[in-house]
């Protein structure tokens, strides 16, 4: 049961998908859009978002591509009821499918999906400061092993799957490694500068289950923000307009060279 006086009403996308979510602690924001712009290609069967919160990112997927079905997992059941609150208003109806399950639980069944999107919980509970914040604790501390979390989603994929996580820079390495051990697979990284003068707090990975897969990321991001914390085109695009990252970058690309 909700208690309405502790909700936020927000937006993602210039408030073309509504957000409802706890008041304090973790907020769906900006990570958001930047995971769901990372699928520039319309996935051709399911998609799995792993950890999905109040499914910010579902939400923005599903709205740039109509008629998709998203299956959503956490297991923070708090999440998840804000999650299906924001389907009904988001008129998605039976698009996005939620379950409460663990990746750790490996004796469910799940199905195996063209695209799996992710954007994990970080820090290392043994060195990360408790928060008295539920929301903010579920969002941020990973309860599990990384190795665990990046194993699940590539047992979820199909054989020509992508994979794309996005994780705090600080231990991008770590993703990297793991990945790597798996054979046959293709991987690619983006580091995401969301001004010049800063260094890229997230790195994004596109991971392919098909080691022949092509990239579909961009070579590199534009900022996001100018000097003045102002959005660039390039932000304007992804963050308000709701496009892909590939899909922005060759616009202001385009508009560079005319």
């Amino acid at each position: 049961m909700l208690s309405f006086q502790t909700v936020s009403c927000d937006g993602l996308l210039d408030c073309k998908v509504k957000i409802v979510q706890a008041g304090q602690g973790y907020k769906a924001s900006m990570p958001c859009a930047l995971l769901a712009a990372s699928v520039s290609e319309r996935p051709s069967g399911l998609v799995l978002d792993v950890g999905c919160g109040v499914a910010g990112a579902s939400l923005c997927l599903a709205w740039r591509f109509p008629g998709i079905v998203i299956h959503c997992i956490d297991s923070y059941r708090p999440f998840l009821s804000y999650a299906r609150l924001n389907r009904k208003i988001n008129s998605f109806a039976d698009r996005l499918v939620f379950r409460a399950g663990s990746v750790a639980d490996y004796d469910q069944v799940w199905p195996i999906y063209d695209v799996v999107m992710t954007n994990p919980p970080f820090y290392d509970p043994k060195n990360a400061k408790e928060s008295p914040n539920s929301y903010k604790r579920q969002a941020h501390v990973l309860q599990i092993p990384l190795a665990t979390w990046v194993d699940f989603c590539w047992q979820s994929l199909t054989e020509k799957g992508q994979c794309f996580f996005l994780f705090p820079s600080f231990r991008a390495q770590e993703v990297c490694d793991l990945m790597q051990q798996k054979d046959g697979s293709s991987l690619f990284q983006l580091p995401i500068f969301f001004s010049p003068q800063r260094p890229a707090p997230w790195m994004l990975f596109q991971w392919n289950k098909d080691s022949s897969a092509h990239r579909v990321l961009p070579p590199y991001l534009p900022p996001f923000y100018n000097a003045k914390g102002q959005l660039e085109p390039f932000g304007r695009a992804v963050f308000n307009d709701g496009s892909s990252l590939q899909h922005a970058f060759r616009m202001v690309s385009r508009l560079g060279t005319s």
